[in-house]
């Protein structure tokens, strides 16, 4: 004979509780793990037959979907991408890479989500070639005026 559990209202109320968890945070890259475990919900409760196996299936998923948050609140990852048009480069990013546009921050940047880490595309007014700057030797820097030759140098000490 099995081990008596958790009796089925004890279940339904732990379920209602996670479920109400998972819909707490707004991190929209788990838009999709809750969009699935909304058709898996409707898929238990008419595949199931009986309510406390319908109360276990919906608190494993809604397991994973914790496990996923806590990932994703876990990851360090940030992606900036400058791009000279945001329109085009977001149509191209979520249709590419199959991502999805999770929040518009403001009219200069645009957060994408489907991957392990954010991905916020931000406009930038115009490309412009990054300056070259004169190259200067670590001799010249060094003392504060030009050496033509390093045996000319030498009397001078080095940091």
């Amino acid at each position: 004979m099995p081990a008596a559990g958790p009796s089925l209202e004890a279940l339904r109320a732990t379920v209602e509780r996670m479920e109400a968890r998972a819909s707490a945070p707004n991190d929209p890259s788990l838009a999709e793990s809750r969009r699935l475990y909304a058709e898996l919900a409707e898929r238990f409760q008419t595949g199931l037959r009986a309510p406390r196996d319908v109360a276990l299936a919906k608190s494993a998923a809604l397991m994973v979907l914790q496990a996923l948050a806590q990932a994703r609140s876990r990851a360090s990852v940030l992606v900036n991408i400058d791009v000279s048009d945001l329109p085009r480069a977001t149509k191209f990013y979520c249709e590419a890479l199959a991502l999805e546009v999770g929040r518009r921050l403001g009219e200069g940047a645009v957060e994408v989500v489907g991957v392990g880490a954010p991905i916020y595309l931000r406009a930038k007014a115009t490309a412009r070639a990054p300056r070259r700057r004169r190259a200067r030797s670590a001799i010249t820097s060094a003392i504060g005026r030009r050496c033509t030759s390093i045996s000319s140098c030498s009397r001078y000490t080095l940091p």
